[in-house]
């Protein structure tokens, strides 16, 4: 794709996509973030909201290992079969403290 931006750098078409690419970039971004706060706020009540004989527990996927070279290649990190993780969180209200 840059090299087609470059050699049609003055094209109009070729810059409106540049421009819609950038501003799908920044909604991504900030639709990000947005669901992070607010997961972390939904979190946070649940938790100061266990009762002494509660447990809250937060279930989560997380797809691959880092990678296992400095220079894997994407065909090699993506392709990668059976190392997904599956993470899961306890935590209790014990005396009014919250533990893991």
């Amino acid at each position: 794709m840059d090299t087609l931006m470059q050699y049609s750098a003055n094209d109009p078409e070729i810059h409106k996509l540049k421009d819609s690419l950038k501003h799908l970039n920044q909604y991504i971004k900030s639709d990000y973030k947005l669901r992070m706060v607010h997961q972390d706020v939904a979190r946070s009540d649940a938790i100061d909201s266990l009762g002494e004989e509660s447990t809250l527990i937060t279930q989560d996927f997380a797809k691959k290992f880092l990678p296992a070279q400095y220079r894997e290649t994407q065909a090699e990190f993506f392709g990668k079969r059976g190392i997904s993780w599956h993470l899961t969180v306890c935590q209790s209200n014990k005396g009014g403290e919250i533990v893991p």
